[in-house]
């Protein structure tokens, strides 16, 4: 889970400079899921902004996002609520209710849910970060893609379709120019309108929506790759159920073929 971050404030130089090398500290840690030692500067980044700006500056809130997001992913996420929730009010009371900053706060905490599934939770601190971004970024900029996926995919969790395929559908546009058409954000997402599509029984449109991903996805990884074959064997099956045997057979064979030649490679 890459750690979302922003601008939170001002400060004098000196002060500013050693705040932000213990955090920048930190967030390089995170994402090397060093977490134990992100912790521990986390904590003292925590401090240090504290002693510098006061406890109601927003690089404390800043601080603390960052700190909760390490728990978060060490899976303590009583710690991690506590310390988004902390963030939280002092953002909204440093920069207001509607700043970037609190947007990227929400959506961690949101993320936070999604691991406990808890999506009761999740889904209207995502909702809200989503009117953030929109008024803020633009309805067409990267983080709404990234927001709407994620309703999507609370959606289908919870078997709301309908819902799922418009988020989704939502997101797709925005992925597309981002990442490019065969990338593999775009294949996430065709994969899972194909989901919803087969679900509602749109089978039309779910075939093509699992040839799409399928020609994505041999693209990144390569005709010839064991891991494919997974994405080819899901095709199979839903072909099958839709009555296409004989493509559905021809893929498989495909499949079998890749597998048998990895093993042995293998031996």
């Amino acid at each position: 889970m890459t750690l979302m971050i922003g601008s939170f404030g001002v400060s004098t130089n000196a002060q500013k400079a050693s705040w932000e090398e213990l955090d920048s500290q930190a967030r390089n840690l995170y994402e090397e899921k060093r977490y134990a030692e992100a912790e521990q500067i986390a904590k003292e980044a925590a401090q240090v902004a504290k002693n510098s700006f006061g406890r109601d500056h927003p690089n404390v809130a800043m601080a603390l996002s960052t700190l909760a997001a390490i728990f978060r992913e060490r899976g303590n996420y009583v710690k991690a609520e506590m310390f988004y929730r902390e963030a939280l009010v002092r953002i909204e009371k440093a920069l207001g209710p509607d700043d970037l900053s609190v947007g990227i706060v929400v959506h961690g905490l949101a993320t936070m849910y999604v691991y406990q599934r808890n999506f009761a939770k999740a889904e209207p601190l995502y909702k809200r970060e989503l009117v953030i971004l929109e008024k803020t970024l633009g309805p067409d900029h990267p983080r709404v893609g990234i927001c709407l996926a994620s309703l999507g995919r609370i959606y289908h969790e919870q078997g709301r379709d309908a819902e799922a395929e418009a988020m989704n559908n939502r997101a797709l546009p925005i992925c597309e120019k981002t990442y490019g058409p065969d990338s593999q954000e775009v294949g996430f997402l065709v994969g899972g309108l194909a989901l919803e599509y087969e679900t509602q029984g749109k089978y039309t449109e779910a075939e093509s929506a699992y040839r799409r991903e399928q020609t994505i996805y041999e693209k990144i990884l390569g005709p010839d790759n064991p891991t494919f074959a997974i994405y080819l064997e899901d095709d199979a099956k839903f072909l099958r159920k839709i009555g296409k045997t004989e493509e559905a057979v021809a893929l498989e064979v495909r499949a079998k073929s890749i597998r048998e030649k990895t093993q042995a490679h293998r031996q």
